[in-house]
């Protein structure tokens, strides 16, 4: 398979699918090096193209906590598109990374008062710099009432200070106008929950499962929620529901795994290891349920 990728990849130097199929099979099969050479060589080609920076990302949430150098931030950082600036500090913020998430900010970003603005009060407040942070998101929803980050970190600033109905207005205005956001789900759902109104935050989650049925993060929170509220049956159906359809996701197996060994049943465990070494013969992306097949000899490729 990789000799194909070998012979086929010189010859069409604009097909993103195929480098993303690439690194995918590097990753799985050993070679996270040349993986992340891959990915670093379309970061920099495609860095203006959210689409396939996304599913970059997606690739390092599976396999790759860790796949940029100090020296290759540095030159992102120094000549890095705004998008691609943007998207490395959210992974870096994702994995805790805090400091090298903030210096890839430039300050006409910072300071142009959208998205980069909502993010780096995030960063700010992730450091400790809670008052600054607090101005700035001020001043961003003076102007713009919608700015996703601005609101999650307001949402979480109202928790802290035990205000929850204003928590969950901010985060179900998260939910209501980017559904495509795990982070508004979650603080919905973490909201409700302090606010007392476990059934309502159930339904957010079972509510983001339908629209983001690939997300790991949901369903791994999920999963942690219904073992508080005592419903393992559910517990386990959401995580076997996300491998059934994600039968190519090593971590997907994990999450299934770790449910079993908190159940306590050697039999989901028998199945979650045998489900994972069948992953890890799977070198195709797993597909979002809908999506239309290729149904030529090659596919993708």
């Amino acid at each position: 398979l990789l000799a194909d990728f070998e012979a086929i990849l010189p010859r069409m130097p604009d097909n993103d699918d195929l480098r993303i199929d690439f690194a995918n099979t590097l990753y799985k099969s050993g070679d996270t090096a040349r993986a992340r050479r891959v990915l670093l060589m379309l970061l920099r080609k495609r860095g203006d193209q959210r689409d396939t920076l996304s599913r970059i990302v997606a690739l390092w949430r599976e396999y790759d906590p860790d796949p940029i150098d100090k020296e290759q931030l540095t030159r992102i950082a120094a000549d890095g598109a705004d998008a691609t600036r943007l998207t490395v500090a959210r992974y870096l913020f994702s994995t805790h990374r805090i400091p090298a998430a903030q210096a890839l900010l430039s300050p006409a970003q910072i300071n142009g008062g959208g998205e980069a603005a909502g993010f780096y009060a995030r960063l700010l407040d992730a450091r400790g710099e809670t008052a600054k942070a607090a101005r700035i998101v001020t001043a961003i929803l003076a102007k713009d009432t919608n700015n996703a980050d601005a609101l999650l970190l307001r949402s979480d600033m109202f928790l802290r200070k035990r205000k929850f109905r204003e928590a969950v207005n901010d985060a179900q205005i998260v939910v209501r106008d980017f559904p495509e956001s795990e982070e508004g789900y979650i603080a919905l759902a973490k909201a409700l929950v302090l606010k007392g109104e476990s059934w309502r935050a159930r339904q957010i989650f079972e509510t983001s499962l339908n629209t983001l049925p690939q997300n790991l993060a949901l369903v791994s929170k999920f999963s942690d929620f219904l073992f508080v509220i005592d419903d393992k049956k559910r517990a386990m159906s959401a995580v076997r529901i996300f491998t059934d359809t994600n039968p190519a996701s090593l971590r997907g197996w994990d999450l299934l795994a770790s449910v079993c060994a908190r159940l306590e049943d050697k039999d989901c465990a028998s199945r979650a290891a045998a489900g994972r070494i069948r992953a890890l013969t799977i070198y195709a992306i797993d597909e979002r349920p809908g999506t239309q097949h290729y149904r030529n000899l090659l596919g993708r490729l």
